[in-house]
């Protein structure tokens, strides 16, 4: 009995993956067909388990528990039914319920899970969903900084945006590694990172800066070495600017 079922379940999975593979050949062969006629979004995987990653859906409607998006490639559009449950992660990182409600139509998402073969349309029992119009991965940022936590390994940016560095987060300091305690408030630095765009907070890969450079003003003791090293030849160029 147990045989005949795991069977029937296997059968089951390989019709959907099956109907679903001629689906997605025939949206390759209309965005190639059609490449000019709209944009190509999504990235389906399907593994012979039942096990489902789509990347870069874009969201129809959100019914409570159940998301509903589209992945699109050219005029060609497939639709899915996400179920969470309380037990699905999200990220970013949120209960169910208040991760669902930040969830809007229009966002992109990448999600994870398994087929519902009992499904009538292609429905995933969603292990993982990631609000990618939230949480946007390889962003670069540029800024001064106004203020630097040590206990927290926090550095906040002019704009607001709060910096997060951990363990594997790699800082450098005119291309060679540094620490934290070698940043100072005023600092132009450059971070790549994940950044959450509703609370501002970007958690760094790199962060990087440079020695700032420092101005120096000619005195009239320097002034008249560099003259007479000028008129002796050791040096190239002479300049004068007004004051």
């Amino acid at each position: 009995m147990n045989t005949s079922r795991e069977y029937y379940t296997t059968w089951q999975i390989r019709t959907t993956f099956f109907m679903l593979a001629i689906a997605l050949s025939f949206a390759w062969a209309v965005n190639t067909a059609h490449a000019d006629t709209g944009s190509s979004s999504g990235q389906v995987s399907i593994a012979s388990s039942g096990q489902v990653i789509v990347k870069d859906a874009v969201v129809t409607a959100v019914y409570g528990d159940v998301i509903m998006v589209s992945s699109r490639w050219g005029a060609f559009s497939m639709n899915w039914t996400i179920n969470t449950t309380g037990s699905t992660r999200f990220q970013p990182n949120a209960t169910s319920t208040a991760a669902l409600k930040l969830i809007k139509i229009g966002d992109t998402i990448s999600f994870s899970g398994y087929l519902d073969t009992s499904a009538s349309s292609p429905t995933v029992n969603a292990t993982m969903v990631k609000d990618t119009a939230i949480q946007r991965e390889s962003v670069t940022e540029r800024g001064a900084v106004t203020g630097i936590d040590a206990t927290k390994a926090t550095v906040t940016l002019a704009d607001g945006t709060t910096v997060f560095t951990n363990g594997g987060t790699i800082l450098t300091l005119d291309g060679n590694y540094a620490t934290l305690d070698q940043l100072a408030v005023g600092i132009e630095i450059e971070v790549i990172g994940s950044l959450n765009t509703k609370d501002h907070t970007l958690v760094a890969q790199r962060l990087s800066w440079k020695t700032p450079s420092q101005s120096v003003v000619p005195t009239r003791a320097g002034m008249i070495s560099g003259f007479f090293s000028w008129l002796l030849g050791s040096r190239g160029a002479l300049s004068i600017l007004s004051r």
